[in-house]
């Protein structure tokens, strides 16, 4: 599966979009439907991991952490009270990785 087809298939509202010269913003979504350790994958790779902001969709601050950040996505926990389903937000900004041929 290719890159592009990993950011089509989990996160169709996603887009890469030029902020300045060296710099990119991505945004996505990622449904939450149950507790535990879960993994999310930005569909492109930052030269360093970017920042990342969670801009909404959990129902329990105390119960969400994230855990891990890397250049390709992260990784958060969720415990406690949350709804089955809902969408958890997200941007990523910094220098996204291009291959060259």
């Amino acid at each position: 599966m290719t890159v592009v087809s990993l950011l089509v298939a989990f996160y169709p509202e996603g887009k890469v979009e030029r902020i300045k010269l060296d710099q990119e913003k991505i945004s996505g979504k990622y449904a939450i439907t149950s507790i535990g350790e879960q993994d999310v994958y930005f569909g492109v790779e930052f030269v360093s991991p970017p920042k990342l902001e969670i801009t909404g969709g959990f129902d329990n601050p105390e119960g969400f952490r994230v855990i891990e950040q890397r250049r390709d996505g992260f990784k958060f926990v969720i415990g406690g009270a949350f709804t089955s389903g809902t969408e958890l937000s997200w941007h990523a900004t910094g220098h996204v990785k291009i291959a060259h041929k």
